[in-house]
Formats: structure tokens, sequence, C-alpha cells
């Protein structure tokens, strides 16, 4: 469909429903990749690898596409929109590390000195570039200092506590720092996009939860479960309700999300929520597959 892009094997059937929707995509993406190598040659090379792809094309499809969206594309893009996702995508990698070094500090301390090199040096990366595309003034400065330190706060709170839904998106953090400081999106497209993040969240979290009780990571599919069996006992019965229970958490998260968007036309945006239902589907009948 005028490019040779294509998303890594684990996210094929996503990548297929939104280039089938959004047939401008590829392009978009390619031409997104290509100003990574120039930009920032040295993050493209590594995010060309085979495990470290897989991650780079969840975060193109699941939280830059969206961003494009929102800022007018495809029908009315801004300026070098290319660039502008780049930096976005860079955001995201700081994001990862920062999440692998709070991982660390509350697991294992093996590895952690490694693990806070390579978020040094995404953080370095990123700031470059945003200097590059926008200067950093004082405000934007202090507004990228404060949405980096809501993920580490948020993290902390899911040590003791679960993170309310609607709050889910302040463990992500880097990810609104070029929709509120680089594009400026309108508050109300900011707030599509914190319901994207939350709803992509509660998904994530729902895949995972029995590594995080494991953990003793605090999330809302947690919650579920002791709602249901305060022991935390996983009999038939006792999964059978926090089965049910999620997919009505689900469904509500959904709905909030498609409410969010209203009529906007985010062609790649809705196959995400398309997504979820699927999930919630396979929640209603007893099981959960594997989102990457």
């Amino acid at each position: 469909m005028g490019s040779s892009w294509q998303a890594a094997p684990a996210l094929r059937d996503l990548w297929i429903q939104i280039e089938r929707a959004c047939p401008e995509s590829p392009a978009l993406l390619q031409e997104t990749l290509e100003q990574l190598g120039a930009l920032c040659p040295d993050t493209a090379a590594e995010l060309r690898g085979f495990a470290e792809r897989s991650r780079r094309d969840a975060y193109l499809l699941r939280f830059v596409l969206p961003v494009a969206e929102l800022a007018g594309w495809p029908s009315s893009p801004p300026p070098e929109l290319a660039r502008v996702l780049t930096l976005q995508l860079l955001w995201a990698m700081v994001w990862r590390r920062l999440d692998d070094v709070m991982d660390l500090v509350h697991g294992s301390p093996s590895g952690h000195d490694l693990r806070v090199g390579e978020l040094v040096r995404s953080l370095i990366r990123a700031l470059r570039v945003h200097g590059l595309l926008y200067p950093l003034e004082a405000d934007r400065a202090e507004r990228v200092a404060e949405l980096t330190l809501e993920t580490c706060s948020a993290a902390r709170q899911e040590r003791f506590t679960p993170i309310p839904y609607d709050a889910i998106w302040r463990r992500a953090g880097p990810f609104l720092i070029v929709p509120e400081t680089a594009l400026k999106l309108a508050p109300e497209k900011l707030a599509v996009y914190r319901e994207l993040i939350n709803l992509q969240g509660l998904v994530h979290d729902i895949h995972d939860f029995f590594d995080d009780l494991r953990n003793g990571t605090f999330t809302l599919p947690g919650s579920w479960l002791d709602a249901v069996e305060p022991a935390r006992i996983a009999r038939p019965d006792v999964l059978q309700r926090w089965f049910a229970r999620a997919s009505e958490e689900l469904a509500l998260a959904i709905e909030a999300c498609r409410a969010a968007i209203g009529s906007r036309e985010l062609r790649a945006s809705r196959v995400l929520l398309v997504e979820a239902c699927e999930v919630q589907a396979e929640l209603e009948a007893g099981g959960s597959r594997d989102v990457p």
C-alpha cells in the first residue's frame, strides 16, 4: 500500500487491521523511522534488533499513530509530522528505560547500574532531539520533569495500592510530553489520548495479572481478586468470578474511551478499541489472550 513497511511479526494481526482501516499508515511510519535514522542513528540501529523491533513497533502502533491522528493526520497534518513522531518514539523509549529501572528497584537489584545507564542515555538522546525541534524553554522543561516524576510517583503508589482507572496514564507520563509541550494539543484531544493510554494500560494489567501478583505490584485486576477472594486462593470458582469482573470492568473502560473519541475520525485509534473489545469478549468467555 505505497510502502514496504511492515510491523514486527508479534503485531501482525493488529497491524493488518490498522493498515486496512488507515492505508496511509505505512508511509507515515516508514518516514518516521527514516527521520529517526537521521536524527538519532544510534537509537534507530538499536531498535532494529529482534526483541527491540517488536517493542518499537508496539509503541508506533499504540502510542505514536494516535498522536498523529489527534494532531490532524492524515487530512491536515502539522508541518514535519514525521520528525515530531520520531520525538514521540524517543520519549516512549525513555519511558521504557524508566520503567525497567523502577522494576529493578522494586525487585532484584541485579543489573541496576546498567539499566540506569540505559535510562540516562535514552533521556539525553530524547532531550537533544527535543531541543533541536522544540527549544525547551523553562515552562516546557518543567512540564517534561513533572510528567516524568508523575510516572515515578505512580510506580511507588502501585507498591501499596492500585492506581484508579482514570489515572492509569500517570504511569506513562513521558508519552504526554510531545502532545503537551511540542504539539500543544487542545485539552479535549489530550483527554482522548489519556483515555487511550488508560484503556491499553488496563488491558496490559489484565494480561499481566498473575505476574503482578507474584511481583507484589498492586493493580486493579488484583483488587478485583481481593473483592471475590480476600485470601487470593485461585480456585476455579474464584477465577470464574474474576473473569466476569474483569470483563465488566473492561467493558466500562471501552465505553469511556469510545465516549472520549466521540465522532472524531480516528481510524487507527478505533482499531485499538476493537482489539480491547476482543479481549473483553474472551474474558467474558472465561479466558484472555496475549496482547503484545
